[in-house]
This record gives C-alpha cells, structure tokens and sequence, in this order.
C-alpha cells in the first residue's frame, strides 16, 4: 500500500516534470518559486500569477493514497489550477506574513516553504 507521503512526493517529481516538460513555457505558464511536500499527504506550491505577475500566490492540495488517487493525475490537477486565473477565488485567500496568498487545502497555520522558514 502507498503512504501518503510518499503519493505526495511521487506527485511532486511529476509536477516539476509537467512544468519543465510537459507544459513549456508560454503566456500561461506561472513562475513556480518553491514547490514541496508539507506533512504526511500534501503538496504546496508557491508561484507567481501569469495573469497578475504582482501576486504570489500559494496553493497546497491534500491527497490521500487510500483513495487510489493516481499520481499523474494529482500532479496534472496541481499544474492546471495554478495554469489559471484565480477568479472569484481572490475572495478566499489567506495572506501569510510574506504576502503569498494561499488557497486550497488549508490548516489553520498556513504552510511555510523549507527556505522560508
């Protein structure tokens, strides 16, 4: 059986290849400023807005192995949502004490990059 931390870092090393293969650089492709594995089954993403290249947004999924979750797909999921304008969703952020604007799966204590800390 999967752990969870070991989906979430399997889905990691395939969103660091979406990005550098899969997707290429163009008018949508976000800067990715940190992208790690935060706890036992979550993945956070710190990158900066292709839409608005002023916001630093921050995105942090759950995943749990027990659900059969497939890691190409969690990692094709995290490339997509962070590939698009924020929306509505600017309205349910929560700003850390660095300015980057989180969504997603959120603890009360928002996540923090390993080079942040």
């Amino acid at each position: 059986m999967l752990h969870e931390t070991d989906l979430a870092q399997r889905i990691l090393t395939l969103f660091f290849d979406f990005v550098a293969r899969d997707i290429g650089p163009d008018d949508r492709t976000p800067e990715i400023l940190a992208a790690w594995v935060d706890g036992a089954a979550h993945l956070a993403v710190i990158y900066r807005s292709s839409f608005d290249p002023d916001l630093v947004l921050g995105l942090r999924r759950f995943f749990d192995a027990d659900l059969g979750i497939d890691a190409r797909s969690g990692a094709a999921e995290i490339q997509e949502s962070i590939s698009e304008p924020l929306g509505d969703g600017i309205n349910f952020v929560r700003a850390d004490a660095e300015g980057v604007l989180w969504s997603g799966d959120l603890d009360d204590d928002l996540p923090h990059a390993p080079s942040r800390q």
